[in-house]
């Protein structure tokens, strides 16, 4: 089984908005990858996940998160000021 490569490298091009770039991610998330994208630790992503504030998919028996509706969670949740890097 091949190593995945990390979020970072997936998320490279820093000119676009944060949301654009996750946009664009073609598989489930890991939790960890999303808090490594929400810049938060993986215990609160589970919590923000167990709270229904993030949205998530029950897969496989492990959580994961779709790429899009991360996407959409960000654009609602970011002030365009806010759009930097990863």
């Amino acid at each position: 089984m091949s190593k995945r490569k990390p979020i970072r490298d997936e998320l490279e091009d820093g000119a676009e908005p944060l949301h654009i770039r996750v946009g664009r991610i073609r598989r489930l998330l890991r939790v960890s990858e999303c808090a490594e994208i929400l810049a938060c630790s993986v215990r609160q992503a589970y919590l923000m996940i167990e709270t229904g504030v993030l949205p998530s998919i029950k897969y496989a028996g492990s959580v994961r998160v779709d790429p899009h509706s991360l996407a959409q969670w960000l654009r609602e949740h970011t002030a365009p000021s806010q759009h930097k890097p990863l």
